[in-house]
């Protein structure tokens, strides 16, 4: 019996000197998973999220100036999706899907442009219906596109409004 007994104490000894803070591997899971999580807000809030910069702002932000800045942003309308046939010299069509922005100086410039809208997006058009996909493919070539739409929509517009041009999506196919 008392064989029964020291059987006992050591059984019940030996499970209290195994028992340890690791031994719980369901809460040092959870630790490790809350600080993997602690760690990705806080390199997302503290790196990544400067280093993308004012661009990538809401459309609630475009119309404020960056502290610093010299100049105001102005307004953006949104030309929507185009799709054109591009030039080719071979047989197979060549597409470009491109969506254009325009900044204007302001929300009444915003007013008029709106409502000159299919006159911009023909104007568009018919300037990109004449580049070939290899004139895009260069980076010279797309500041070109960009300069000549400038220089076609700024006409098309009454007193300088036209501020500046984006290309938001361009998809060449």
């Amino acid at each position: 019996m008392a064989d029964k007994d020291k059987d006992k104490d050591q059984t019940a000894g030996g499970a209290a000197k195994q028992a340890g803070p690791l031994d719980n591997k369901v809460i040092l899971l959870g630790a490790v998973v809350v600080l993997q999580v602690v760690l990705a807000v806080g390199l997302t809030t503290l790196v990544i999220v400067p280093r993308l910069g004012s661009g990538h702002g809401s459309v609630a932000e475009v119309g404020t100036a960056s502290p610093g800045s010299t100049e105001e942003l102005g307004v953006l309308l949104s030309l929507g999706e185009i799709i054109v046939t591009l030039q080719s010299e071979g047989k197979q069509a060549r597409f470009l899907r491109i969506t254009v922005d325009l900044e204007l100086a302001d929300e009444v410039a915003s007013t008029q442009a709106a409502a000159r809208l299919p006159i911009l997006r023909d104007t568009v058009i018919m300037t990109l219906a004449d580049r070939t996909a290899e004139d895009l493919n260069r980076p010279e070539g797309m500041k070109g596109l960009r300069d000549e739409l400038m220089r076609r929509l700024d006409e098309k517009l009454p007193g300088g409004l036209l501020r500046h041009i984006y290309f938001s999506d361009l998809v060449i196919q």
